[in-house]
C-alpha cells in the first residue's frame, strides 16, 4: 500500500474485520516508511478524518504509527460536518475541512502474529526480540522450533534473516529445560 492509496481489508496483514453494518467497518493497513515526508497535499482532520485524508500519514500525525510506517487498523465510519486542524507534525501540516460521507480513525496494532516474515524471536512475554524463544510460520500457523540439530551456524542465519548484525545458540547444562529459565523466564512455546 502507498500513503495515499484507499484503504482495503488485506489478509496478509491480518483477519477481516468487516461486519454488518453499513455504518462502521474497521480493517488492516500496512504504510510503509516514507509516509512522513512532507508534501503539497496537507493531512485533513485531526484524530478523526475525512475519507479524501492520506491514511498513513493520518496515522503518522495522530500516532498511531512511528515514521518508519507500521501495520494499522483504520475505522471507517459515517461522515462528520467538521473536522478539526492540528499543530504541525514531522512537516505534515494538518487543516479543517468541512463535510465529508465517510470518516476514519487509525488505532496502533502492535500484534506478533501480523509479522512479514516466517521467522520470529519471542521473549518471556511474547513480543518480538533479539534474544528469546525461535517460532516459525507455516500455513498461517505459528509454532516453536525444536531446539534438536540447532547450532551456532543456523543460529546466525536466522538472525541475519531476521536483519540483526550476528547471532549464536544459547547453550546451558540441562538443554531439556532452556526454555524454562532463559535469562530467568520461562520461553517456552505451548504444549501441542
Amino acid at each position: 500500500m502507498t500513503c495515499d492509496e484507499v484503504v482495503k481489508d488485506n489478509p496478509k496483514f491480518g483477519p477481516n474485520f468487516v461486519g454488518n453494518s453499513p455504518n462502521y467497518k474497521l480493517v488492516i493497513a500496512k504504510c510503509p516508511s516514507g509516509c512522513y515526508k512532507p508534501s503539497s497535499t496537507p493531512t485533513l482532520g485531526m484524530g478523526i478524518h475525512p475519507e479524501e485524508s492520506s491514511i498513513c500519514r493520518a496515522a503518522i500525525v495522530d500516532r498511531s504509527i512511528p515514521l518508519y510506517g507500521g501495520i494499522i487498523g483504520v475505522n471507517i465510519l459515517t461522515g462528520l460536518n467538521k473536522y478539526e486542524e492540528g499543530p504541525l507534525y514531522h512537516g505534515i501540516k494538518t487543516e479543517k475541512m468541512t463535510h465529508s460521507s465517510k470518516s476514519f480513525t487509525t488505532i496502533k496494532i502492535d500484534n506478533v502474529d501480523f509479522a512479514e516474515s516466517d521467522i520470529r524471536i519471542l521473549n518471556a512475554d511474547g513480543e518480538s526480540s533479539s534474544a528469546g524463544r525461535l517460532e516459525f510460520r507455516q500455513n498461517g500457523i505459528w509454532g516453536t522450533v525444536c531446539m534438536k540439530g540447532m547450532n551456532d551456524y543456523a543460529a546466525r542465519l536466522i538472525c541475519r534473516q531476521l536483519k540483526y548484525g550476528d547471532g549464536r545458540l544459547v547453550k546451558e547444562e540441562n538443554k531439556d529445560t532452556i526454555c524454562a529459565g532463559f535469562e530467568g523466564n520461562d520461553h517456552c512455546g505451548a504444549e501441542t
